[in-house]
């Protein structure tokens, strides 16, 4: 039987391209569902670093409500909550809060990076040191709380030589400090421990912002302590983020620029308005009003008549909610139509692709040495495109699996010097096609850490599949394990290129290609660096890179020992 191998060349190569551009309308249709979703107007510099910091940790205490407090269900609500619960619909981000034991404690671990986000904070030159803050987002007065007893006061200078509880740490104190209070402070931990310390007697007074007061006095069955003045001061609320996040902070101020004034004061008004009528006594409010200085009056009576205002606006801003609510949803329902179909196609492609490289692999067998030199080119490079096309696929299929949130990770002690090793032996033929020497070295014995094996493994993969596609023919790829303190970190460096710095935020960016080219026609679809960033991270480890352009590059992959 006489087989022409040009005509059956020619018509896989037909059926190679009706593949690529099938992966091709997948790609754009992904680029497509985020543009749709970005309605914040958000820079390609604040979309690429949302994916690259998909969970934002939240610092919270026992809480200051009603901007924020944890419930008996063991979960954070208030203003903050219902923000913060916005923002991560529109740029799909997770806040995930983290119950703090103190005031000192919360500063201390975002200091440290262990927290990326605080609410609720009045910004000082002390706390800019190390905190980047957003807009104010709401304010509120400052209130003087004094048992029912107690005379009114108009101003702070009548407290003279009173004892005042103030929470340690809390704005209050710097602003009786900056407008020169004669009192004696008694630092209690809470606003809470504030309150009972005034109901109690163990001191005169404190001093709060009113939301707070009106909100957790009647739900502490506190009926004992009065407002008896109002400052000209505020609290201005802000949130705040680590210094070196400071991007998140102006994507923070873009939802809120995003808002209008009614919608921003009807989440605001859900955890205040309804209570007003319970936490003040009203008619002994307007006597002590008019004692007072004009101010207090005057935010009182705004306060009423925005309410007002609000609740005639409520229908219209239902209205606009339930319209957010269905576009949230057309989208939702196009991402998923999305991921269906890409789950269909990568698994159906999968067959012909397995059959098509069996069949190249199977004539070159069979043909070599039988066939000229150009026939054996074609079938080399349908070869290497096929193992491309397989890369892409799988690739895909990670991506969607990481971002979907379906690949589950185990926690367990791996040996980490034998996945390394594993996948030097693997790497090695194609590292020798090229001519490319590897050079490995280890410390003695097993090298354990915490994480999910396979999950270790390809970012080892990827990691050494980088070095070997960008060394030059000839070249050399250097691997170390490292073991220092409580870490084993794995370096991988190539003699290739290297990268520019103006490049180094694309790194670890979905489907970015940067100006260096793999060095024998190699494949590179722009996901392997992303899906070693995001494994590394869900397994609490740390991945970056050294390069000098022209130098080569250095990558850098480190996790916690195991016990």
């Amino acid at each position: 039987m006489h087989v022409n191998l040009s005509d059956t060349s020619h018509h896989q190569m037909h059926r190679l391209f009706q593949t690529l551009s099938i992966v091709l309308f997948l790609v754009l249709a992904n680029g497509a569902v985020s543009e749709l979703d970005n309605r914040l107007n958000l820079t390609e510099e604040e979309c690429a670093w949302l994916l690259q910091n998909p969970v934002i940790r939240v610092g919270v205490d026992k809480g200051y409500p009603p901007a924020n407090f944890w419930d008996e269900n063991g979960r954070v609500r208030g203003i903050d909550a219902d923000f913060l619960s916005a923002i991560s619909e529109l740029t799909g981000v997770a806040f995930e809060f983290v119950r703090m034991d103190s005031w000192s404690a919360t500063v201390e671990a975002v200091k440290n990076q262990e927290l990326d986000l605080l609410t609720c904070l009045t910004s000082t030159p002390e706390r800019e040191d190390y905190l980047a803050f957003t807009q104010v987002y709401y304010d509120f007065p400052i209130a003087i709380i004094t048992p029912n007893d107690a005379e009114f006061y108009s101003t702070p200078s009548a407290m003279r030589g009173k004892v005042i509880a103030v929470p340690e740490g809390f704005v209050t104190h710097e602003v009786m400090r900056r407008i020169g209070w004669e009192v004696e402070v008694m630092f209690v931990p809470t606003i809470t421990d504030a309150y009972l310390a005034v109901a109690t007697g163990r001191c005169y007074a404190t001093v709060a912002n009113l939301g707070n007061a009106s909100y957790l006095i009647p739900r502490l069955g506190i009926t004992n302590l009065k407002i008896s003045g109002v400052m000209p001061e505020f609290t201005r609320s802000r949130f705040a983020v680590r210094k070196d996040w400071a991007i998140l902070a102006g994507i923070i101020d873009k939802y809120f620029a995003s808002l209008s004034e009614v919608e921003r004061n009807v989440m605001i008004e859900k955890w205040v308005r309804l209570d007003v009528p319970e936490q003040f006594d009203w008619g002994t409010l307007l006597r002590v009003a008019s004692g007072m200085a004009f101010v207090g009056v005057a935010i009182i009576g705004f306060v009423l008549w925005r309410n007002r205002d609000l609740r005639q606006q409520l229908e219209e801003r239902q209205e606009h909610q339930a319209a957010m609510e269905e576009a949230h949803k057309r989208v939702t329902r196009l991402s998923e139509e999305k991921s269906d179909l890409l789950h269909m196609v990568a698994h159906d492609l999968r067959g012909p692709l397995m059959a098509f490289q069996t069949g190249v692999s199977l004539v070159q067998e069979r043909s070599e040495g039988s066939i000229d030199s150009d026939l054996t080119g074609v079938l080399s490079r349908m070869d290497r495109q096929t193992e491309a096309m397989q890369g892409l696929i799988d690739g895909l299929l990670d991506v969607e699996a990481i971002e979907n949130g379906s690949r589950r990770l185990g926690w367990n002690p791996v040996n980490f010097r034998a996945c390394v090793e594993v996948v030097i032996e693997r790497f090695q033929p194609r590292a020798q096609s090229k001519g490319i020497e590897f050079e490995w070295s280890a410390p003695v014995g097993d090298l354990k850490v915490k994480g999910d094996v396979v999950a270790i493994r390809q970012v080892v993969e990827n990691l050494v599949s980088n070095a070997v596609k960008y060394s030059p023919i000839g070249g050399r790829v250097s691997m170390h394990l490292v073991h220092e303190a409580d870490e084993i970190r794995f370096e991988v460096r190539d003699n290739g290129p290297g990268i520019a710095q103006d490049e180094f935020s694309l790194l670890f960016t979905k489907f970015s290609r940067l100006s260096a080219k793999p060095t024998d026609g190699e494949s590179s679809h722009g996901m392997g660096l992303y899906i070693v960033k995001a494994l590394v991270t869900s397994m609490k480890g740390k991945v970056w890179c050294e390069s000098q352009l022209g130098r080569g590059a250095t990558f850098l992959v480190s996790f916690a020992q195991a016990n």
